[in-house]
Formats: C-alpha cells, structure tokens, sequence
C-alpha cells in the first residue's frame, strides 16, 4: 500500500481494516466488516475506500498463486518488476 500511496495521508486504522479483511478472506476466515468496524473503531465506508484504493494496484490483481510466489522473492528483498507501481498519489487521480 505504501508503494501505491494508499497509507499517505491517512489514518491506519482504515488501512489496518482492510488490511484484516483481506487477509482473512484471503486465508479462508469468514469474517465480515461489521466485526472489522468494532476492532478497528472507523465506519464502513473509511474500510470500503481502503479496499476501493487496493483494487487499483497491481498487487490486486495478481492470482494467489502468482501473490504466494512474489511474497517468496519479496522476502529476499528484492521488488519484482510487477509490483513496481507508478502510480500517482489517490488524490491526483480524478474521482
């Protein structure tokens, strides 16, 4: 998220939500936001626009075959060329 500018200039308690969520989903836990919301202390919307911002990133739109064999490079230090985001920060990006 920091690579995309997601975490600039918000609070981590949404990027932390979303974050939560997308793991559990992602390791088969079933958990909705409503129990995210009571963890986290913000509103829904703040957790929907966390994930909003995410599927705009490439990361996002990896398989998780292809995420688990990045994570694996990742750990050497080394940033694949396909995470690599040339984005510009959210708030230039026309709503």
């Amino acid at each position: 998220m920091k690579r995309a500018w997601i975490s600039t200039g918000r609070r981590p308690n949404g990027l932390c939500g979303a974050a939560i969520l997308i793991a559990a989903r992602y390791h088969g836990f079933k958990r909705n936001m409503s129990q995210i919301v009571r963890v986290v202390h913000v509103c829904q919307e703040t957790i929907r626009k966390r994930l909003d911002e995410f599927k705009d990133t490439n990361t996002a739109k990896l398989t998780r075959e292809e995420f688990m064999a990045i994570e694996c490079k990742t750990e050497t230090g080394d940033v694949p060329a396909e995470l690599e985001e040339s984005m510009d920060p959210p708030s230039f990006i026309r709503s």
